[in-house]
């Protein structure tokens, strides 16, 4: 099975934590990015606990807001251009958001939903 062959442990339990483990490899920097003082300043907003653990699925969604806002459409199509990134917008929640997390997030729903940013590993 190619799953057991990925570490020398060669069991399903070594192959999982080594997948997770690669995953927070992927996240860090981008999570690094996006909460630096200066994507603050400049509007952009994480989604969520900005800790880097095994606790995080490696999908990192975020906003732009403030004076400088950018849709979510806008950022998906500059990726879409790129390559290379899973990136799509829509709410990974329930179908009506939870107001405290817009007010918290200083959401304006006119200007954007949640950027999805997936780390996920490219198959070669």
């Amino acid at each position: 099975m190619y799953l057991l062959s990925l570490t020398p442990a060669n069991t399903l339990e070594a192959t999982w934590d080594a997948i997770a483990q690669h995953e927070q490899t992927l996240v860090a920097p981008l999570i690094h990015y996006l909460t630096d003082a200066k994507q603050w300043e400049r509007g952009v907003r994480l989604v969520g606990d900005p800790s880097i653990n095994l606790m995080r699925a490696p999908t990192i969604s975020f906003v732009v807001v403030g004076d400088r806002a950018i849709k979510s459409r806008a950022i998906v199509e500059i990726f879409d251009k790129k390559g290379g990134v899973s990136d799509r917008m829509k709410w990974f929640l329930p179908p009506i958001p939870d107001p405290y997390l817009i007010t918290r997030l200083a959401f304006d729903m006119d200007i954007s939903m949640p950027t999805h940013l997936s780390m996920n590993c490219p198959r070669s």
